[in-house]
Protein backbone atom coordinates (compact mmCIF):
# COMPACT_ATOMS: atom_id res chain seq x y z
CA UNK A 1 0.00 0.00 0.00
CA UNK A 2 1.05 3.26 -0.67
CA UNK A 3 1.83 6.14 2.12
CA UNK A 4 -0.74 8.35 0.88
CA UNK A 5 -3.53 5.22 0.70
CA UNK A 6 -3.43 5.72 4.64
CA UNK A 7 -5.15 9.08 4.48
CA UNK A 8 -7.69 8.56 1.64
CA UNK A 9 -5.91 10.17 -1.03
CA UNK A 10 -5.72 8.40 -4.66
CA UNK A 11 -2.08 9.72 -5.88
CA UNK A 12 0.61 11.82 -4.45
CA UNK A 13 -0.65 15.14 -3.98
CA UNK A 14 2.92 17.27 -3.09
CA UNK A 15 4.72 15.62 -6.12
CA UNK A 16 7.75 17.64 -6.75
CA UNK A 17 7.88 16.74 -10.50
CA UNK A 18 6.76 19.00 -12.80
CA UNK A 19 3.09 17.72 -13.91
CA UNK A 20 0.82 19.87 -15.99
CA UNK A 21 -2.07 17.99 -14.40
CA UNK A 22 -1.20 19.94 -11.39
CA UNK A 23 -0.67 23.07 -12.87
CA UNK A 24 -2.33 25.82 -10.25
CA UNK A 25 -3.57 28.77 -12.13
CA UNK A 26 -2.79 31.58 -9.78
CA UNK A 27 -3.12 34.77 -11.03
CA UNK A 28 0.64 35.56 -11.74
CA UNK A 29 0.77 32.31 -13.36
CA UNK A 30 -2.09 32.05 -15.48
CA UNK A 31 -1.44 35.75 -16.80
CA UNK A 32 2.37 34.72 -17.95
CA UNK A 33 0.73 31.32 -19.78
CA UNK A 34 -1.74 33.46 -21.83
CA UNK A 35 0.78 36.05 -22.50
CA UNK A 36 3.49 33.38 -23.85
CA UNK A 37 0.56 31.31 -25.39
CA UNK A 38 -0.89 34.74 -27.41
CA UNK A 39 2.90 35.54 -28.46
CA UNK A 40 3.16 31.88 -29.78
CA UNK A 41 -0.11 32.17 -31.81
CA UNK A 42 0.80 35.82 -32.94
CA UNK A 43 4.52 34.25 -34.05
CA UNK A 44 5.96 37.39 -32.10
CA UNK A 45 9.48 35.51 -31.86
CA UNK A 46 11.54 36.17 -28.47
CA UNK A 47 9.83 35.79 -25.10
CA UNK A 48 11.61 34.91 -21.80
CA UNK A 49 10.06 33.99 -18.53
CA UNK A 50 12.14 34.75 -15.53
CA UNK A 51 11.23 33.50 -11.90
CA UNK A 52 13.10 32.42 -8.70
CA UNK A 53 13.75 28.63 -8.07
CA UNK A 54 11.04 26.46 -7.23
CA UNK A 55 9.01 29.28 -8.68
CA UNK A 56 6.66 26.94 -11.19
CA UNK A 57 8.78 27.94 -14.28
CA UNK A 58 9.28 24.18 -15.26
CA UNK A 59 5.78 23.18 -14.15
CA UNK A 60 4.39 26.24 -16.50
CA UNK A 61 6.50 24.82 -19.06
CA UNK A 62 5.16 21.44 -19.51
CA UNK A 63 1.57 23.22 -19.11
CA UNK A 64 2.61 25.53 -21.90
CA UNK A 65 3.63 22.34 -23.98
CA UNK A 66 0.64 20.65 -23.03
CA UNK A 67 -2.07 23.25 -24.39
CA UNK A 68 0.66 23.54 -28.12
CA UNK A 69 0.88 19.53 -28.31
CA UNK A 70 -3.14 19.80 -28.64
CA UNK A 71 -2.36 22.19 -32.36
CA UNK A 72 -1.49 20.69 -35.62
CA UNK A 73 -0.20 24.29 -36.32
CA UNK A 74 2.68 24.06 -33.66
CA UNK A 75 5.26 22.14 -33.13
CA UNK A 76 7.69 22.49 -29.96
CA UNK A 77 10.68 21.41 -29.35
CA UNK A 78 12.01 21.56 -25.56
CA UNK A 79 15.64 21.87 -24.77
CA UNK A 80 15.77 20.89 -21.09
CA UNK A 81 19.63 21.90 -19.91
CA UNK A 82 21.13 24.19 -22.38
CA UNK A 83 24.51 23.46 -20.73
CA UNK A 84 26.68 24.27 -24.15
CA UNK A 85 30.08 25.74 -24.26
CA UNK A 86 30.15 26.98 -27.43
CA UNK A 87 27.70 27.75 -30.26
CA UNK A 88 28.39 24.96 -32.59
CA UNK A 89 27.10 22.79 -29.69
CA UNK A 90 23.97 24.52 -29.68
CA UNK A 91 23.39 24.49 -33.82
CA UNK A 92 24.09 21.26 -33.77
CA UNK A 93 21.39 20.54 -31.33
CA UNK A 94 19.04 22.75 -33.36
CA UNK A 95 20.07 21.22 -36.43
CA UNK A 96 19.00 17.43 -35.02
CA UNK A 97 15.91 18.28 -33.36
CA UNK A 98 14.51 19.92 -36.81
CA UNK A 99 15.87 18.48 -39.32
CA UNK A 100 15.42 14.98 -37.27
CA UNK A 101 19.14 14.16 -38.47
CA UNK A 102 22.48 15.12 -37.60
CA UNK A 103 25.04 17.47 -39.86
CA UNK A 104 28.15 16.61 -41.41
CA UNK A 105 31.31 16.85 -38.89
CA UNK A 106 32.31 19.29 -41.61
CA UNK A 107 29.58 21.25 -41.97
CA UNK A 108 30.18 24.85 -41.12
CA UNK A 109 28.44 27.28 -38.97
CA UNK A 110 26.60 29.10 -42.36
CA UNK A 111 26.01 25.78 -43.84
CA UNK A 112 23.95 24.81 -41.20
CA UNK A 113 22.05 28.11 -40.77
CA UNK A 114 21.22 28.25 -44.17
CA UNK A 115 19.57 24.24 -43.66
CA UNK A 116 17.73 25.60 -40.85
CA UNK A 117 16.58 28.82 -42.34
CA UNK A 118 15.12 26.64 -45.33
CA UNK A 119 13.67 24.30 -43.03
CA UNK A 120 11.87 27.07 -41.28
CA UNK A 121 10.57 28.91 -44.50
CA UNK A 122 9.19 24.88 -45.37
CA UNK A 123 7.27 24.77 -41.95
CA UNK A 124 6.14 28.16 -42.15
CA UNK A 125 5.28 28.70 -45.80
CA UNK A 126 3.96 25.14 -46.88
CA UNK A 127 2.82 23.25 -44.07
CA UNK A 128 1.68 26.38 -42.18
CA UNK A 129 3.33 25.50 -38.94
CA UNK A 130 4.87 27.44 -35.96
CA UNK A 131 8.15 25.99 -35.02
CA UNK A 132 8.83 27.05 -30.95
CA UNK A 133 12.21 26.17 -29.23
CA UNK A 134 11.71 26.22 -25.46
CA UNK A 135 14.69 25.93 -23.18
CA UNK A 136 14.45 25.44 -19.53
CA UNK A 137 17.02 26.57 -17.03
CA UNK A 138 17.74 29.47 -19.59
CA UNK A 139 20.14 31.03 -17.23
CA UNK A 140 22.70 28.45 -18.78
CA UNK A 141 23.14 30.12 -21.69
CA UNK A 142 26.00 31.79 -22.57
CA UNK A 143 26.22 34.88 -24.76
CA UNK A 144 27.49 33.39 -27.77
CA UNK A 145 24.47 30.91 -27.74
CA UNK A 146 22.38 34.02 -27.68
CA UNK A 147 23.64 35.14 -31.12
CA UNK A 148 22.67 31.87 -32.73
CA UNK A 149 19.48 32.19 -31.28
CA UNK A 150 19.42 36.21 -32.59
CA UNK A 151 20.57 35.12 -35.75
CA UNK A 152 17.73 32.71 -36.32
CA UNK A 153 14.93 35.20 -34.97
CA UNK A 154 16.40 37.60 -37.96
CA UNK A 155 14.57 34.81 -40.42
CA UNK A 156 10.71 36.27 -40.96
CA UNK A 157 8.26 37.10 -43.69
CA UNK A 158 6.84 40.25 -44.38
CA UNK A 159 4.34 39.68 -41.23
CA UNK A 160 5.88 37.17 -38.61
CA UNK A 161 8.96 35.66 -37.22
CA UNK A 162 9.37 32.05 -38.92
CA UNK A 163 11.00 30.75 -35.04
CA UNK A 164 8.91 31.25 -31.89
CA UNK A 165 11.49 31.44 -28.73
CA UNK A 166 10.50 30.89 -25.15
CA UNK A 167 13.28 30.72 -22.55
CA UNK A 168 12.47 30.02 -19.09
CA UNK A 169 15.49 31.20 -16.45
CA UNK A 170 16.16 31.93 -12.94
CA UNK A 171 16.02 35.57 -12.07
CA UNK A 172 20.39 35.83 -12.45
CA UNK A 173 19.46 35.50 -16.27
CA UNK A 174 18.77 39.34 -16.24
CA UNK A 175 22.25 39.78 -15.87
CA UNK A 176 23.30 37.97 -19.12
CA UNK A 177 20.19 39.91 -20.93
CA UNK A 178 22.44 43.09 -20.09
CA UNK A 179 25.55 41.88 -21.70
CA UNK A 180 23.70 41.71 -24.84
CA UNK A 181 21.44 44.64 -25.40
CA UNK A 182 21.08 43.45 -29.33
CA UNK A 183 19.30 40.42 -27.63
CA UNK A 184 17.26 42.07 -25.29
CA UNK A 185 15.78 44.59 -27.01
CA UNK A 186 14.27 41.83 -29.36
CA UNK A 187 12.33 40.29 -26.32
CA UNK A 188 8.00 40.36 -27.20
CA UNK A 189 6.96 39.26 -23.60
CA UNK A 190 8.91 39.88 -20.30
CA UNK A 191 7.19 37.76 -17.92
CA UNK A 192 8.60 37.36 -14.26
CA UNK A 193 6.98 34.86 -11.63
CA UNK A 194 6.25 36.43 -8.13
CA UNK A 195 5.84 33.75 -4.95
CA UNK A 196 1.63 33.66 -4.03
CA UNK A 197 0.38 35.08 -1.39
CA UNK A 198 -1.09 33.34 1.94
CA UNK A 199 -4.69 32.76 -0.07
CA UNK A 200 -2.93 31.68 -2.89
CA UNK A 201 -0.84 29.19 -1.39
CA UNK A 202 -3.85 27.92 0.94
CA UNK A 203 -5.41 27.32 -2.51
CA UNK A 204 -2.99 25.67 -3.94
CA UNK A 205 -2.91 23.27 -1.25
CA UNK A 206 -6.46 22.67 -1.82
CA UNK A 207 -6.25 22.25 -4.92
CA UNK A 208 -3.46 19.38 -4.74
CA UNK A 209 -5.56 17.49 -2.05
CA UNK A 210 -8.48 17.96 -4.42
CA UNK A 211 -6.99 16.15 -7.14
CA UNK A 212 -5.07 13.32 -5.23
CA UNK A 213 -9.31 12.20 -4.43
CA UNK A 214 -9.67 14.39 -1.10
CA UNK A 215 -12.57 16.39 -0.10
CA UNK A 216 -12.22 17.23 3.37
CA UNK A 217 -9.74 19.69 4.80
CA UNK A 218 -6.47 17.77 6.04
CA UNK A 219 -4.61 21.67 7.18
CA UNK A 220 -6.17 23.58 9.92
CA UNK A 221 -6.26 27.80 8.88
CA UNK A 222 -3.03 28.25 11.67
CA UNK A 223 -1.40 25.34 9.70
CA UNK A 224 -2.12 27.06 5.71
CA UNK A 225 -0.52 30.37 7.17
CA UNK A 226 2.69 28.32 9.05
CA UNK A 227 2.77 26.75 5.23
CA UNK A 228 2.63 30.42 3.52
CA UNK A 229 4.77 31.97 6.37
CA UNK A 230 7.99 28.96 6.30
CA UNK A 231 7.64 28.16 2.41
CA UNK A 232 7.39 32.20 1.55
CA UNK A 233 5.31 31.38 -1.02
CA UNK A 234 7.19 29.54 -3.26
CA UNK A 235 5.53 26.31 -4.96
CA UNK A 236 8.00 24.25 -4.54
CA UNK A 237 8.76 24.39 -0.76
CA UNK A 238 4.67 24.11 -0.35
CA UNK A 239 5.35 20.71 -2.04
CA UNK A 240 8.38 19.60 -0.19
CA UNK A 241 6.71 20.82 3.31
CA UNK A 242 3.37 19.66 2.12
CA UNK A 243 4.57 15.89 1.68
CA UNK A 244 7.09 16.06 5.19
CA UNK A 245 3.66 17.26 7.11
CA UNK A 246 1.70 14.15 5.72
CA UNK A 247 4.12 11.59 6.18
CA UNK A 248 3.95 13.32 9.66
CA UNK A 249 0.14 12.78 9.93
CA UNK A 250 1.12 8.80 9.36
CA UNK A 251 3.93 8.32 11.49
CA UNK A 252 1.78 10.44 14.56
CA UNK A 253 -1.51 8.51 13.54
CA UNK A 254 -3.18 11.65 13.54
CA UNK A 255 -6.15 13.10 11.25
CA UNK A 256 -5.06 16.69 10.60
CA UNK A 257 -2.27 18.88 9.96
CA UNK A 258 -1.68 21.62 12.39
CA UNK A 259 0.35 24.59 12.68
CA UNK A 260 2.95 22.19 15.13
CA UNK A 261 3.46 19.79 12.72
CA UNK A 262 4.06 22.20 10.14
CA UNK A 263 6.95 24.10 11.95
CA UNK A 264 8.82 20.76 12.67
CA UNK A 265 8.54 19.98 9.03
CA UNK A 266 10.10 23.67 8.37
CA UNK A 267 12.67 23.80 11.59
CA UNK A 268 15.50 21.50 10.36
CA UNK A 269 15.30 23.23 6.68
CA UNK A 270 16.22 26.27 8.11
CA UNK A 271 12.07 27.28 6.85
CA UNK A 272 10.85 28.27 10.13
CA UNK A 273 8.37 30.89 10.06
CA UNK A 274 8.74 34.93 11.40
CA UNK A 275 5.69 35.63 13.01
CA UNK A 276 4.86 35.36 16.60
CA UNK A 277 2.43 32.51 17.53
CA UNK A 278 0.10 34.88 19.18
CA UNK A 279 -0.65 36.88 16.17
CA UNK A 280 -1.26 33.79 14.39
CA UNK A 281 -3.94 32.65 17.06
CA UNK A 282 -5.29 36.42 17.32
CA UNK A 283 -5.54 36.53 12.88
CA UNK A 284 -7.07 33.01 13.20
CA UNK A 285 -9.90 33.82 15.83
CA UNK A 286 -10.67 37.46 14.14
CA UNK A 287 -11.26 35.44 11.03
CA UNK A 288 -13.61 32.87 12.39
CA UNK A 289 -15.55 35.46 14.18
CA UNK A 290 -16.18 37.28 10.65
CA UNK A 291 -17.16 34.21 8.69
CA UNK A 292 -19.66 33.48 11.86
CA UNK A 293 -21.12 36.48 13.09
CA UNK A 294 -21.16 38.39 9.86
CA UNK A 295 -24.16 37.26 7.73
CA UNK A 296 -24.50 37.53 3.91
CA UNK A 297 -21.38 37.27 1.23
CA UNK A 298 -18.03 38.37 2.10
CA UNK A 299 -15.05 39.69 0.93
CA UNK A 300 -12.27 38.59 3.43
CA UNK A 301 -8.85 40.43 2.66
CA UNK A 302 -5.32 39.06 3.39
CA UNK A 303 -4.32 38.24 6.97
CA UNK A 304 -1.45 40.73 6.82
CA UNK A 305 0.37 43.52 8.34
CA UNK A 306 -0.96 47.23 6.42
CA UNK A 307 2.78 49.24 5.24
CA UNK A 308 1.61 52.21 6.11
CA UNK A 309 4.50 54.29 4.98
CA UNK A 310 3.18 53.71 1.41
CA UNK A 311 0.11 55.79 1.81
CA UNK A 312 1.00 58.27 4.25
CA UNK A 313 0.81 62.23 4.01
CA UNK A 314 2.79 63.30 1.43
CA UNK A 315 6.78 63.84 2.49
CA UNK A 316 9.04 66.62 1.64
CA UNK A 317 11.66 66.26 -1.39
CA UNK A 318 14.19 67.11 0.74
CA UNK A 319 13.44 63.38 2.62
CA UNK A 320 13.40 61.46 -0.93
CA UNK A 321 16.77 60.15 -2.30
CA UNK A 322 18.14 60.15 -5.55
CA UNK A 323 18.23 56.41 -7.15
CA UNK A 324 22.20 56.60 -8.49
CA UNK A 325 23.25 60.40 -7.67
CA UNK A 326 23.66 59.92 -4.02
CA UNK A 327 26.10 56.66 -2.05
CA UNK A 328 24.45 55.03 0.86
CA UNK A 329 26.05 55.87 4.23
CA UNK A 330 30.02 54.26 4.41
CA UNK A 331 29.50 51.66 7.34
CA UNK A 332 27.08 50.29 5.36
CA UNK A 333 28.05 47.67 2.21
CA UNK A 334 27.26 49.72 -0.61
CA UNK A 335 27.74 48.11 -4.16
CA UNK A 336 32.05 48.18 -4.59
CA UNK A 337 34.66 45.64 -5.95
CA UNK A 338 35.79 43.08 -3.33
CA UNK A 339 38.29 40.66 -3.16
CA UNK A 340 37.45 37.05 -3.98
CA UNK A 341 35.31 35.48 -1.15
CA UNK A 342 36.96 32.24 -0.85
CA UNK A 343 35.50 28.73 -0.71
CA UNK A 344 35.10 28.38 3.29
CA UNK A 345 33.87 31.73 3.91
CA UNK A 346 31.14 32.04 6.18
CA UNK A 347 28.33 34.49 6.27
CA UNK A 348 30.36 36.63 9.12
CA UNK A 349 32.94 37.32 6.55
CA UNK A 350 30.34 38.35 3.70
CA UNK A 351 30.75 42.09 2.99
CA UNK A 352 31.10 44.45 0.27
CA UNK A 353 34.19 46.35 1.31
CA UNK A 354 37.12 46.76 3.20
CA UNK A 355 39.36 49.59 4.46
CA UNK A 356 41.57 49.12 1.36
CA UNK A 357 38.65 50.14 -0.63
CA UNK A 358 37.66 53.78 1.00
CA UNK A 359 39.62 55.42 -1.91
CA UNK A 360 37.29 54.30 -4.10
CA UNK A 361 34.14 53.88 -2.31
CA UNK A 362 31.18 56.79 -3.50
CA UNK A 363 30.98 59.81 -1.08
CA UNK A 364 28.44 59.86 1.67
CA UNK A 365 25.22 61.05 0.67
CA UNK A 366 24.83 64.68 1.58
CA UNK A 367 23.41 65.63 5.15
CA UNK A 368 20.13 66.74 3.44
CA UNK A 369 19.58 63.06 2.24
CA UNK A 370 20.53 61.68 5.62
CA UNK A 371 16.81 61.56 6.84
CA UNK A 372 16.64 58.42 5.21
CA UNK A 373 19.28 56.42 7.15
CA UNK A 374 19.26 54.61 10.18
CA UNK A 375 16.60 52.91 12.22
CA UNK A 376 14.04 55.87 13.60
CA UNK A 377 13.65 56.55 9.79
CA UNK A 378 13.04 52.80 8.31
CA UNK A 379 9.18 53.00 8.43
CA UNK A 380 8.87 55.98 6.38
CA UNK A 381 10.30 55.10 3.31
CA UNK A 382 7.93 53.80 0.26
CA UNK A 383 8.31 52.97 -3.00
CA UNK A 384 9.71 55.75 -5.37
CA UNK A 385 10.19 53.60 -8.66
CA UNK A 386 7.18 52.09 -10.59
CA UNK A 387 6.81 48.53 -10.19
CA UNK A 388 9.79 47.99 -8.20
CA UNK A 389 10.51 45.48 -5.21
CA UNK A 390 12.62 45.77 -1.73
CA UNK A 391 15.48 43.78 -1.67
CA UNK A 392 17.72 42.78 1.19
CA UNK A 393 21.27 43.49 -0.17
CA UNK A 394 24.18 41.57 1.24
CA UNK A 395 26.52 43.28 -1.37
CA UNK A 396 27.29 44.77 -4.28
CA UNK A 397 30.21 43.82 -6.82
CA UNK A 398 31.49 45.08 -9.95
CA UNK A 399 33.20 41.20 -10.68
CA UNK A 400 30.83 38.79 -11.49
CA UNK A 401 32.98 35.68 -10.61
CA UNK A 402 33.47 37.45 -6.77
CA UNK A 403 29.40 38.10 -6.73
CA UNK A 404 28.45 34.24 -8.38
CA UNK A 405 30.76 33.00 -5.35
CA UNK A 406 29.59 35.31 -2.75
CA UNK A 407 25.65 34.31 -3.80
CA UNK A 408 26.83 30.60 -3.60
CA UNK A 409 27.83 31.17 -0.01
CA UNK A 410 24.67 32.52 1.34
CA UNK A 411 22.57 30.40 -1.00
CA UNK A 412 23.94 27.61 1.58
CA UNK A 413 21.77 29.22 4.43
CA UNK A 414 19.21 30.99 2.37
CA UNK A 415 17.79 29.36 -0.47
CA UNK A 416 15.53 32.47 -1.66
CA UNK A 417 18.79 34.49 -2.51
CA UNK A 418 19.74 35.49 -5.85
CA UNK A 419 21.61 38.26 -7.83
CA UNK A 420 19.83 41.44 -9.36
CA UNK A 421 22.05 43.75 -12.09
CA UNK A 422 21.54 47.92 -11.49
CA UNK A 423 23.62 50.86 -12.52
CA UNK A 424 25.17 53.49 -10.09
CA UNK A 425 27.10 56.40 -10.90
CA UNK A 426 27.37 54.94 -14.46
CA UNK A 427 28.70 51.86 -13.79
CA UNK A 428 26.56 47.91 -13.74
CA UNK A 429 27.07 46.36 -10.13
CA UNK A 430 25.73 43.15 -9.56
CA UNK A 431 23.53 43.26 -5.95
CA UNK A 432 24.11 39.94 -4.31
CA UNK A 433 20.24 39.92 -1.60
CA UNK A 434 18.91 37.46 0.55
CA UNK A 435 15.35 37.97 -0.01
CA UNK A 436 13.46 40.27 -1.89
CA UNK A 437 9.58 41.44 -1.33
CA UNK A 438 6.94 43.66 -2.32
CA UNK A 439 6.86 46.14 0.50
CA UNK A 440 9.71 48.08 2.54
CA UNK A 441 8.45 46.93 5.46
CA UNK A 442 8.01 43.52 4.70
CA UNK A 443 11.81 43.82 3.46
CA UNK A 444 12.87 45.73 6.49
CA UNK A 445 11.33 42.80 8.79
CA UNK A 446 12.92 40.32 7.86
CA UNK A 447 16.11 41.64 7.59
CA UNK A 448 16.18 42.66 11.16
CA UNK A 449 15.38 38.95 11.94
CA UNK A 450 18.53 37.65 9.58
CA UNK A 451 20.86 40.69 11.37
CA UNK A 452 20.02 39.65 14.64
CA UNK A 453 20.19 35.99 14.22
CA UNK A 454 23.02 36.07 12.06
CA UNK A 455 24.95 39.02 12.09
CA UNK A 456 25.29 39.90 8.99
CA UNK A 457 25.47 43.57 7.83
CA UNK A 458 22.95 44.32 5.62
CA UNK A 459 20.62 46.82 4.08
CA UNK A 460 16.97 47.16 2.20
CA UNK A 461 17.38 48.50 -1.27
CA UNK A 462 14.98 49.62 -4.10
CA UNK A 463 15.25 48.21 -7.38
CA UNK A 464 13.45 48.37 -10.42
CA UNK A 465 14.86 47.49 -14.01
CA UNK A 466 18.50 49.24 -13.33
CA UNK A 467 17.20 51.74 -10.94
CA UNK A 468 18.53 51.62 -7.90
CA UNK A 469 18.23 53.16 -4.28
CA UNK A 470 19.59 52.82 -0.65
CA UNK A 471 16.24 52.56 1.85
CA UNK A 472 17.56 51.24 5.14
CA UNK A 473 20.42 49.94 7.04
Amino acid sequence: MKYYELLGLTREPFSNSPDPAFFFKSRNHSKCLHRLEIAIRLRRGLNVCLGQIGSGKSTLCRTLIQRMARDETVAPHLVLDPTFSTARELLVTLYTRFLRTSPSPSATHREMMEALQDHLFQEALENERALVLIIDEGQKLVPSCLEVIRELLNYETNDAKLLQVIIFAQEEFDLVLAEVPNFRDRINEFCRLTPLSFWDTRALIRHRLSLAGISRSLFTWPAYWAMHRASQGHPRKIMHLGHKALMTLIVNNQSKVSRSVVLACARPLGWDEDLHPGLVFLASASLILTLLLIPGKLYIAPISNPDTSEVGKPRPSSEFREPINHAPPQEFPVPTETAPVSGNTNHDQIKSGSPNDQATQPASIPPSHAANSGEKNSSEMGRQFPGSRFYIQVGGFQDREYAARTLDTVRRRHVSAGMVHVAYKGQPWDIVYLDHFDTSTKAIRKAKIVRENEGLDLAVVEVSGVLYRFVWQ
